[in-house]
């Protein structure tokens, strides 16, 4: 048995990893010339599935005892975190050219406060992420209804842009605030993982309305370990026969990691 067939044999084994555990095989010869006891047989290819918490223990030993060959398995704990920042008015601008009335924000709400029909109002904050799991990461983001006050339950519609082609999934440009509604992009601050589809902030999309059954959508993602700022930019307009009253919305953000 070669080194070579060896190392192509571990190559193909898959380890499932159910929680936040990523494994790594590292392989030490006790031999420099014979990597299997003499006399074991093996039908190629060999594949093995493996429960980690229970099964690995099992399957590293028997390797050792069958290979002749030290196999150690190594824990990396795999980390992800986000965070949300408040962005003042004057940090907040609009990509595309549009005329807008900035707002200042904190780190957990977007307070429009009181709004002039068919004007731009937007607020911004910078989510940050990080993690080191091995295939990245997605944040998706989703609404709870649409922006609706309580009791009677007048409600803002969500933007569908300047050529009434948006929805949650599908982004355009949205420079006219006469086509009312709720929106928002996302902006790159430090490496590249807003969505593509906002285009560096000049495109905009609906948030995907729980309430409505829909899907949640991707603002942020990278396919390797990252860490990573994108400036969301939430944008209103209202139009001259919206019903007078307090309206509010709440916005859900999920990480989800790829090991």
């Amino acid at each position: 048995m070669t080194e070579e067939k060896v190392k192509s044999v571990l190559a193909a084994v898959k380890l499932s990893v159910e929680a936040v555990i990523q494994a790594e095989w590292v392989l030490s010869h006790r031999s420099s010339s014979t990597l299997l006891k003499e006399g074991a047989a093996l039908e190629w290819p060999v594949q093995v599935t493996v429960s980690w918490s229970v099964l690995l223990p099992l399957a590293l030993n028997t390797l050792n005892s069958e290979m002749g060959m030290e196999f150690v398995w190594k824990a990396v704990a795999v980390s992800y975190t986000w965070s949300a920042a408040a962005i003042a008015s004057g940090s907040c601008t609009a990509d595309d050219g549009a005329s807008v009335n900035p707002i200042t924000t904190t780190a957990n709400s977007v307070p429009f406060g009181t709004v002039n029909p068919n004007v731009f109002t937007i607020g911004c904050q910078d989510l940050a992420v990080s993690t080191n799991a091995g295939s990245g990461y997605s944040l998706a983001v989703q609404e709870q209804t649409l922006m609706q006050t309580a009791g009677v339950g007048f409600t803002v519609p969500d933007t569908t842009c300047d050529a009434g082609t948006c929805t949650e999934a599908v982004a355009g440009t949205w420079t006219s605030a006469t086509n009312n509604g709720l929106g928002h992009t996302c902006a790159n601050q430090s490496s590249h993982d807003c969505n593509s589809a906002y285009s560096s902030g000049t495109n905009f999309r609906q948030f995907a309305n729980i309430a409505g059954g829909e899907t949640a959508q991707a603002v942020m993602s990278s396919s390797t370990p990252a860490t990573a700022t994108g400036r969301v930019k939430y944008r209103l307009a209202v139009s001259s026969g919206q019903a007078a009253g307090t309206y509010t919305n709440l916005i859900v953000y999920t990480i989800t990691a790829t090991y």
